[in-house]
Parts: C-alpha cells; sequence; structure tokens
C-alpha cells in the first residue's frame, strides 16, 4: 500500500462521522485512495492523492479535512467526482 493504513483509517472515520454510513474504498492504479460514500439517493466519490496522505500524520487528517470543508463540498459536488490533494479539494475527472 502506497499509504499507512492509519491514514486509510482516519478518512475513512472522517466520512463516517459525517455521512454516518461505512464507505467503501479501494486503492487505485496510481496509487491513491478511492472512496464511494452513498447518503440520500446520491453516490459520491473522492480520491486522495498518495501524496496527500503520506505528507500528513493520520491523526492530523481529520481535522484538515473538516477546515476544507470536505463533506459540505461532497454534499454540494451533486454527482461529481472530487479530488483532494495537497492542493486542496477539487472537482475532477478521472479517465
Amino acid at each position: 500500500m502506497p499509504y499507512p493504513d492509519e491514514s486509510r483509517l482516519a478518512v475513512l472515520g472522517y466520512l463516517h462521522r459525517e455521512f454516518g454510513v461505512e464507505a467503501p474504498s479501494h486503492a487505485t492504479p496510481t496509487g491513491a485512495l478511492a472512496v464511494s460514500v452513498t447518503f440520500g439517493e446520491a453516490e459520491h466519490a473522492v480520491e486522495f492523492s498518495a501524496d496527500f496522505l503520506n505528507q500528513h500524520a493520520p491523526e492530523e487528517l481529520p481535522e484538515l479535512l473538516t477546515q476544507w470543508k470536505l463533506a459540505e463540498q461532497m454534499r454540494g459536488a451533486e454527482g461529481m467526482r472530487l479530488a483532494v490533494s495537497d492542493s486542496g479539494v477539487h472537482v475532477a475527472s478521472f479517465n
């Protein structure tokens, strides 16, 4: 795995607290962590870069994601995929 498992668990814990659901995840071929969250009628995908997960201690991740308002952005993304990297949260296109 290209990032610490503790980082994956920290991200999943944040999403569980925000949405109250278990979010399936997997590593992508590029080494990122891909997560799918279903709430309401919508399924939202978010991808966390390996660099982002490696450059922050697992205990820092939930606070950083809260500061960046990831959950709010996911709720407003209307099915668009989001990407999280050291530059923040943005709408992304994954080919």
